[in-house]
């Protein structure tokens, strides 16, 4: 039979890689508070993305197609429930402004958004891709596009792996590493871009 070698893409929860006793680190907490909305604006969809910061986290909003909007609040996951959507929501005038035509439908979820990189990306028979390899806070912009490159690159090497070459997992694995690494900087100088409330704890956090 010839070897094979799985692509692990369970994202966050790295289920493969956590039953492979890899070690995982995680930066933060972060979550997303989503919930979903319809409204009557034929031209909603052109109103794009929205980003508010308030004291202990930030919104993100955007219109979807089909007249249909999401709304969503980040914070750490043990500040989460110290106050209410309601509560969170009346301090940011933006996006309670944008919310207030908006009719909700019901359907909420509370989703992992934390930065956390896989300490080992290639073990034998294995590959991470995606989120599994390295997930990021949303305002990075970052996720989509390192998931797409990540699952090519780890192809390569699961193809590689197969036929006994062991150089594109060295690369692959370097190259990872390096990503995260350049996304870490880059995050913290995103959110020193916030200095209204550098004592609570949310913002303390990742001024550090």
């Amino acid at each position: 039979m010839s070897p094979s070698v799985i692509v692990e893409a369970t994202g966050r929860s790295t289920w493969l890689l956590r039953h492979q006793g890899a070690s995982l680190r995680r930066d933060d907490g972060l979550v997303a508070d989503a919930r979903w909305f319809r409204h009557e604006r034929h031209e909603a969809s052109a109103d794009g993305a929205l980003v508010e910061s308030i004291p202990d986290g930030w919104w993100y909003s955007a219109s979807l197609p089909g007249r249909r909007g999401v709304a969503m609040f980040m914070t750490d996951n043990d500040l989460r429930t110290q106050t209410s959507w309601n509560d969170r929501l009346a301090a940011a005038p933006a996006t309670s402004a944008r919310l207030a035509s908006w009719q909700p439908t019901g359907q909420s979820v509370v989703r992992a958004a934390n930065s956390q990189c896989s300490e080992v990306v290639v073990g034998a028979g294995w590959v991470a891709a995606g989120d599994t390899a390295a997930a990021f806070d949303p305002i990075s912009a970052l996720g989509i596009g390192f998931s797409l490159r990540s699952g090519m690159e780890a192809a390569r090497v699961a193809v590689a792996a197969i036929e006994d070459d062991a150089a594109p997992a060295t690369g692959y694995a370097a190259s990872v590493a390096r990503i995260y690494a350049d996304y870490r900087a880059r995050l913290r100088g995103i959110y020193e871009l916030e200095q209204r409330w550098p004592e609570n704890p949310f913002w303390a956090r990742r001024h550090k």
